[in-house]
């Protein structure tokens, strides 16, 4: 009961109202919504576990058992996603499909474990299937583990991190919900970690998003020309119409369009992050 009080009159998240749910159902807007190819969503989630998980997906399938309520709740968890993003105009999903696809990793890495359990639980004293399938698990360890290790960085580097954390925490206690912020996406390390230093909102600040997300011509350009050509008259029209007064840049990519500028003054400068005031 505290709980549901707290949730609906203490505080009600952002991702449950109204404006957050017509962002995420409806037609799919753009190109990087209209959903991903096997081959994309095999990329995702690696080739082993892929190839694994289908496998172990079929068996489910043949094996199923009405009782059993574990069987379709995974079932019905494959599919749905798999749907989502292979097919999200089917569903009405209007959320990037990069995005969904990712979250197959979990029931296709539960499918995989169920194929290796039947098979070995089927084919007890058959010792052939069982160094088939061996051979197969050390493939995908194999696999599993040096993507890991491309993933992960050799020499681990919290610096600008910290820039961006100790910016967030400075514009917190400087501004108010008045003031309109926008970031770049594309030069800021862990800026999506920004809007925990507000609680403003899920989409506070603004952000400039990866340039190849414009290219299509679906999404406000605003964004991008606010940071990119802050002189220009568009970028001036953009900048009255949404009230931004702080811009939050990379100083090695962005700042000096701001500098050579009368109409911004540098309030908060480091090695990674830099602070721009609009007068």
């Amino acid at each position: 009961m505290l709980g549901i009080i707290f949730f609906f009159w203490v505080f009600t998240p952002t991702y449950v109202s109204g404006s957050a749910v017509d962002t995420a159902v409806g037609a799919p807007s753009k190109v990087t919504r209209v959903g991903l190819s096997i081959k994309n969503i095999r990329d995702a989630v690696g080739e082993a576990r892929f190839a694994l998980g289908i496998f172990g997906f079929f068996i489910l399938v043949f094996t199923y058992r009405k009782k059993n309520v574990s069987y379709a709740i995974l079932i019905a968890w494959f599919v749905m996603i798999f749907t989502m993003s292979f097919w999200p105009k089917l569903l009405f999903i209007d959320i990037p499909s990069n995005r969904i696809g990712s979250y197959l990793t979990y029931p296709i890495a539960i499918l995989s474990a169920w194929a290796f359990y039947w098979i070995f639980k089927k084919n007890q004293t058959n010792w052939i299937v069982k160094s088939a399938f061996g051979i197969i698990l050390a493939f995908a360890l194999i696999n599993g583990l040096s993507d890991s290790v491309s993933a992960f960085k050799t020499k681990i580097n919290f610096s600008e991190m910290n820039q961006t954390f100790n910016v967030s925490e400075y514009l917190a206690k400087k501004t108010n919900n008045n003031d309109k912020i926008i970031k770049d996406h594309n030069y800021i390390i862990a800026d999506t970690w920004m809007k925990l230093f507000f609680m403003r909102g899920y989409r506070y600040p603004e952000s400039r998003s990866y340039f190849k997300r414009y290219e299509d011509g679906t999404r406000d350009n605003c964004t991008l020309i606010m940071i990119s050509n802050p002189g220009s008259s568009e970028a001036q029209k953009c900048f009255q119409e949404s009230g931004t007064n702080f811009i939050v840049v990379n100083p090695l990519f962005d700042s000096g369009q701001f500098r050579r500028s009368e109409n911004f003054n540098l309030i908060y400068n480091s090695p990674a992050i830099t602070v721009f005031y609009r007068k």
